[in-house]
């Protein structure tokens, strides 16, 4: 039998920060993924909690300050012309986006909500995602190599972390009419919106 070689303690410090992290990561990443598939939250249903519509947002219903922090900054990596020209342009996004995981339900809250905390918790954040820096300090060099670390990765969690995080990211921007043209999507066919009842109530108003 081969004697075991104990690891450093700095090493075995990160490998099990990284382990805990991943099996908590697991059932986030597989709800986000799946939720994310649903229809995109419209500008006029959002339920947030930050009433100043003009400065940064800080929090929402879902959102914590940590949490905005986080989707500030993996936002403006995942799209670089978030926030040019308009500066206010990503705080109606970060808007969007906490009116999406409102629209999610309490399961898919809960558990996302245990992703999150790795990626704001700094020990958690820097053993999963190589980020010692608040997400507010950090440099775009270091928002852009965590998730090309996690979307290159061999772990098929991280794999379903990034993905999960760049689809809400991209759904809640894209998913917004003023966006419709800059991913391709001409917007709803004539005879829909002649025809749906939403549609009408939506001229008529």
């Amino acid at each position: 039998m081969r004697p075991h070689t104990p690891l450093l303690p700095t090493q075995s410090r990160r490998r099990f920060l990284r382990h805990s992290a991943l099996a908590l990561a697991a059932p986030a990443s597989a709800s986000l993924l799946s939720a994310c598939s649903g229809p995109s939250v419209r500008g006029d249903d959002l339920a947030s909690s930050d009433t100043d519509k003009s400065g940064p947002f800080l929090r929402g219903v879902y959102l914590d300050e940590d949490s905005s922090k986080f989707f500030r900054a993996a936002s403006t990596a995942v799209l670089p012309e978030l926030g040019q020209p308009d500066p206010q342009a990503i705080e109606h996004h970060l808007r969007q986006i906490d009116a999406a995981f409102v629209a999610f339900g309490p399961v898919t809250q809960n558990e996302f909500a245990a992703l999150l905390s790795l990626l704001t918790w700094a020990p958690t954040r820097g053993a999963v995602a190589g980020v010692w820096r608040d997400w507010d300090t950090a440099s775009p060099s270091d928002v852009e190599n965590f998730l090309s670390d996690w979307r290159n990765s061999g772990s098929t969690l991280l794999n379903a972390g990034y993905n999960g995080i760049v689809k809400i990211i991209s759904t809640s921007y894209y998913g917004q009419p003023e966006n419709f043209a800059k991913s391709g999507y001409p917007g709803p066919p004539a005879f829909a919106i002649s025809s749906l009842p939403q549609f009408k109530q939506e001229s008529a108003a």
